[in-house]
């Protein structure tokens, strides 16, 4: 049984790091698995099979990913919303790509901003091959948009699109799911979502009701992501050791999903002394409006320094208002650091109210003020870090998430 995951990155962004740990925890389990990947990657790894590998095939994709923006300028609706919706009119076509070709099973990821199009997809789908599809957003049942907001239309037929400049009855979001009901229409296609919410949502949309969806979590390296002496990280990232740490942060924190606005609320009212660990794009940000003290880390691409920072922190806290499975969570358990986040998305799934975190109600300020205080006075011995560590152990292990898969791979392999 041979399978090809198809991401657009390896390690890079949430799905992409999603998807590199999935295939490193097949291989781990003996399957036989290799990853294809479109942006251009560093890393080599056996089974590793990127698409840009020289100067012209990096521009050919640049250029790819620039038609697709292009296309997108006159209906985008403001600068702040420019990647929430992917029309995918520009893409590659891999269906001959000698790994496509091979592959018994074809495993779907993240695949937009100029990898696949619309009829890139309708060409993998006709070759008749068992295709599982991961999702790590809505995308693949809207019209478009990656996450829907308060909009309720996919259920039905898309349309009138919130994140259009001139939303209508018949405008992009419409095209964009008529495009996609054809491609599903006689596709081999099994969904599996990385929370029981965002399953909750495809199997409730107009694209994606009759098809088998089922809910399988992302894994991670418990091995990589452990707790160490919170003192001795703190020295190394010359952190204090003698104050409470917040840490709070995202790839761009003026991405309004992200939740910067509630944060900076929270900060407050929260009553607790402690000072704040920052980062991600923007974090200056949170320096320019923080009466507290601010430790700024910025944008890190290392995932060493990162673990780091959950390491060193008592709390992580996340105000996303909408996220499927967030990888920064679970890492922030697995490290045996406390989460406090609003009741959104696959969120609740993975925090456990009053046991290794605290789930605040949807975009309340103040319950994610308590939920921070909370945490902060009631982690005594370590309780709740402890708890965190034990549910990533039991629910997100490498060993535990791959043996879902192999099941999975098995019975679509073997339907008629």
């Amino acid at each position: 049984m041979k399978v090809l995951i198809i991401n657009k990155s390896y390690y890079s962004g949430g799905a992409g790091i999603a998807a590199g740990r999935l295939f490193q925890t097949l291989k781990l389990a003996g399957a036989d698995v290799s990853l294809l990947v479109l942006d251009p990657t560093l890393h080599e790894e056996k089974k590793l099979i990127r698409l840009t590998i020289n100067s012209w095939q990096r521009l050919k994709w640049w250029g790819m990913f620039l038609a697709e923006r292009l296309y997108f300028l006159p209906f985008e609706k403001s600068k702040a919303l420019r990647y929430a919706f992917s029309p995918a009119v520009a893409g590659i076509d891999i269906s001959k790509h000698p790994a496509v070709r091979d592959a018994d099973i074809i495993h779907l990821h993240w695949y937009n901003q100029g990898f696949l199009s619309h009829r890139s997809l309708r060409k993998l789908y006709a070759l008749g091959k068992p295709v599982v599809h991961t999702l790590h957003d809505m995308w693949a049942f809207t019209g478009g948009c990656h996450y829907n907001g308060s909009c309720e239309r996919f259920t039905d037929q898309c349309g009138q699109c919130i994140y259009l400049k001139n939303p209508s009855a018949h405008d992009l979001s419409f095209k964009g799911i008529q495009l996609k009901k054809d491609s599903y229409q006689n596709a081999k296609l099994t969904i599996v979502t990385c929370s029981r919410w965002l399953g909750t949502m495809a199997a409730k949309s107009s694209l994606l009701k009759e098809k088998q969806v089922l809910a399988i979590p992302n894994s991670i390296d418990i091995n990589y992501y452990q707790p160490l002496h919170r003192n001795e990280v703190r020295e190394a990232l010359h952190l204090p050791s003698h104050r409470q740490l917040v840490l709070f942060g995202a790839a761009n924190l003026n991405d309004p999903r992200k939740g910067l606005s509630y944060f900076l609320e929270v900060l407050e009212l929260v009553k607790a002394d402690f000072d704040i660990v920052v980062f991600g794009k923007n974090s200056v940000l949170m320096k320019q409006q923080s009466r507290y003290k601010v430790h700024d880390f910025g944008l890190i691409a290392s995932a060493e320094k990162m673990k780091a920072l959950y390491q060193a922190a008592d709390v992580f806290v996340l105000p996303s208002l909408q996220d499927n499975l967030p990888n920064t969570v679970m890492e922030s358990l697995a490290c045996g650091t406390p989460v406090v986040a609003f009741e959104t998305g696959g969120i609740p799934e993975m925090v456990d109210h009053l046991v290794n975190g605290y789930i605040a109600r949807y975009q309340s300020s103040s319950e994610l003020a308590a939920g921070i205080e909370w945490v902060l006075k009631n982690n005594t011995g370590n309780v709740l870090g402890k708890a965190a560590r034990e549910k990533v152990l039991r629910v997100y292990s490498e060993e535990v998430v791959a043996q879902q898969y192999l099941q999975l791979y098995e019975k679509v392999l073997n339907e008629k």
